[in-house]
Order: C-alpha cells, then structure tokens, then sequence
C-alpha cells in the first residue's frame, strides 16, 4: 500500500481558517484507490519546516503532495526542500492553482518538485 502525505501550507497571518476542500476530494480519490493518506491542513493548524520534518519522518510517505496559491508557493518550496533532505527518493507533487497557472515555472524554480498536477488532482494523482 502506497503512503501519501498531502499537505496544505500555512499562510503566516492569515485570518482565513477556512479548510481546503480541494485536498480533501484528492485524498478521498487516493482512498479509494486503495492507497493509505494523511492530510494535513495548514489553514487550521501551523505547518512550517519543523512540522514538515516530523511528519516525514513519523509518516515515512512514498508520496508528498502540496497544494496552494500563489501566496503559498514559498511556504510550498521550503516543504518540499525539507522533504526531499529527509528522503531524497519521495516523490513530490504539486497541484493546486499556483501549479496549473505556471507548470514549467514551477518544476524550473523548484528542482525538489518531479510532478505538476494542472487542473483537478483527483483524476490525475491517482494516476501516478
């Protein structure tokens, strides 16, 4: 059974508690595909390098999967980075519209990165 961590980074200052749907109907998809998931959401709660570090290293996952906005994408880049010092053969994916508006920018700017998802996950994701 294939481990998938996926993660929503945290905006620092933001007001907006709000969960992010998106990811859920990924992990929901990734579920049914028999895979097991750990979501984590950092709208509701602090995600920063520290956090990233412990749940890699707690969860072992054979897959990372980050989502964001634009505002999100260095709060993203610093999750994958400690991802990949702590096990260099995770596979890293990024979706969500910060993904889907700039691909190539994103998998130039961020080697750690080895997929894009553009558009929705729950078809894509499980496909790979």
């Amino acid at each position: 059974m294939t481990r998938i961590l996926l993660i929503n980074p945290s905006v620092k200052g933001s007001m907006y508690k709000t969960p992010c749907l998106g990811m859920g109907y990924v992990g929901a998809s990734l579920k049914k595909a028999g895979h097991e998931v750990t979501l984590r959401d950092g709208s509701l709660s602090e995600i920063d390098r520290e956090e990233t570090t412990r749940l890699v290293t707690e969860l072992s996952p054979d897959y990372l999967g980050v989502t964001g906005f634009t505002l999100q994408y260095p709060a993203a880049k610093e999750i994958f980075r400690a991802a990949k010092q702590i096990n260099p053969s995770i596979v890293t994916v990024f979706g969500g519209q910060h993904a889907s508006a700039l691909p190539e920018y994103v998998m130039k700017e961020t080697p750690e990165i080895d997929f894009t998802i553009k558009g929705e996950g729950e078809i894509a994701f499980p496909a790979l």
